[in-house]
């Protein structure tokens, strides 16, 4: 056990240090984009990634779960899963390039021929990397996929800033999506070292579709749910409003989404292995729901906080519509991070059936309600979806909290010092930018030092004890690797 403890430990500070690079280097590159590119051409990309992602969310039958759920595998297995997944990703991609001018006209945007066409290719190299992909998670080996997205991340920035230069524009954002598939996919192909062997068999892999079957269906339409803004923006409003709402989503999810998935990379195998055993689960389930929140409540508020000069100086003139919105979806960002940790144990636990229904209902109401909303313009639209989140939040944590025992307050009381230090930290900041406001980069940066300074001290009055031992756990794993 204590090898799968310094592994699971090992894994999350390889992630940890290669998302934070990938973070800076997508905001470096959608800083340089935006100053070359319009409100219409990021709305076009906006779009191109919705379908690419939903198709992607199917591509695989939800047989790459299944790898990392299912306690034993046979070569056969994979091999079947590998061949089963080139297979549906080559029809995708067959699909969107044959019907391309109609989903084109679908989502009213005749600019995503041609965008749709070359990014058709993302389905092959998607399937191509699942099966290698699982097999480094089953084995805990965090690092190595951590150093082929870090690779993959990279070029494709390198791609888009140069395209950008060359005046390629919307082709520019195109291609680093493709980019950073194909390296990625490569990268993951050689440190996996595993080859498939020309064999198939249904029957081998039929028990993992009905697992898969049903994780495909709900991360679907899960997909679909929470990406609901992008295709009624573009239908109802236009795709300028849908590009100011991509840019400012891109800004928030990029740190946080980045953050989420490190710690839904890690719990998923982690949770599998403590299904039998619900009081490590417990205690486990609060410590990372805490560390979750003392990292994402600095980050949440802080956009919050310094949204307009953020915006101002991050994406250049004309883009100030991008602001308002940084704020709604920090708020909203904040709130949906326990319900990611949620959704992935549950996935664990292999309860799909539940989590195919919740997101058919989840979806189902999001559409609802951003669909009335949306003709009252962006921000309205944004706030009935921020409403709704908070609705439906505590509805999905439910079964995972009266499962660990924690229907009692447990999980409030621990989340909520670094939410409430967050809160301070923001008044604070805020207000000493409209007492003493700084122009630019030397006032943001005094902001951000500002907040950090006011929110370890709040954390110290509020959350000692956890903050302290959260500290000393990162102090000596570092020392142990130093060592």
């Amino acid at each position: 056990m204590s090898g799968f403890r310094s592994a699971t430990i090992k894994g999350a500070w390889w992630v940890t240090g290669a998302r934070l690079i990938r973070i800076v280097a997508s905001l470096f590159t959608l800083s340089i984009l935006s100053r070359f590119l319009t409100a219409e051409e990021f709305g076009l990309a906006g779009l191109v990634i919705f379908i690419t992602g939903l198709a992607q969310v199917i591509g695989d039958f939800g047989t790459r779960l299944s790898l990392v759920q299912k306690q034993d595998i046979t070569p056969i297995e994979i091999d079947s899963i590998f061949w089963f997944n080139l297979l549906i990703g080559t029809g995708l991609a067959a699909v969107t390039v044959i019907f391309s001018t109609e989903i084109s006209a679908l989502f009213n945007a005749p600019g995503m021929e041609d965008p749709l066409f070359w990014a058709a290719s993302i389905f092959i190299m998607t399937s191509l990397q699942g099966v290698p992909a699982s097999l480094l998670e089953r084995r805990l080996k965090f690092d190595k996929l951590a150093i082929a997205e870090t690779i993959g991340t990279l070029s494709g920035a390198v791609a888009a800033v140069v395209l950008a230069l060359l005046g390629y524009r919307l082709g520019a954002l195109i291609s680093q999506l493709i980019v950073i598939c194909i390296v990625t996919t490569i990268a993951i192909n050689i440190m996996a070292g595993w080859r498939p062997r020309f064999r198939f068999s249904l029957q081998a892999i039929k028990p993992m579709l009905n697992f898969g079957v049903w994780a495909s269906l709900a991360g679907l339409v899960g997909f679909i749910g929470i990406n609901a803004e992008r295709p009624i923006l573009a239908t109802t409003l236009s795709t300028a409003a849908l590009g100011y709402f991509t840019l400012a989503q891109q800004i928030v999810q990029t740190p946080i989404r980045t953050i989420v998935q490190v710690v839904r990379k890690l719990t998923m195998p982690v949770f599998a292995r403590m299904q039998d055993d619900d009081e490590r689960a417990r205690r486990a389930y609060l410590n990372v729901c805490h560390a979750l929140m003392v990292v994402m409540s600095p980050i949440c508020f802080g956009l919050i906080a310094v949204a307009n000069d953020f915006t101002r100086l991050f994406l250049g003139a004309g883009k100030e519509a991008v602001a308002p919105l940084i704020v709604i979806l920090s708020a909203r960002a904040l709130i949906t991070t326990l319900s990611d940790i949620n959704g992935s144990i549950l996935t664990s636990w292999g309860k799909m059936r539940f989590q195919f229904w919740w997101v058919m209902f989840s979806t189902t109401m999001a559409f609802t309600v951003i669909w009335l909303a949306a003709p009252y313009g962006l921000e309205v639209a944004i706030w009935a979806r921020l409403g709704l989140t908070m609705v439906m939040s505590p509805l999905y944590a439910f079964p995972v909290l009266k499962r660990l025992g924690l229907l009692n307050g447990a999980l409030i009381r621990t989340v909520a010092p670094p939410i409430l230090s967050g809160a301070v930290m923001c008044v604070v900041v805020y207000m000493f930018e409209q007492w003493h406001p700084l122009p630019g980069l030397p006032g943001l940066l005094l902001a951000i030092l500002l907040g950090a300074v006011v929110y370890m001290a709040m954390q110290f009055l509020l959350d000692r004890g956890r903050s302290m031992d959260l500290a000393h756990a990162a102090i000596n794993r570092r020392a142990k690797t130093a060592g």
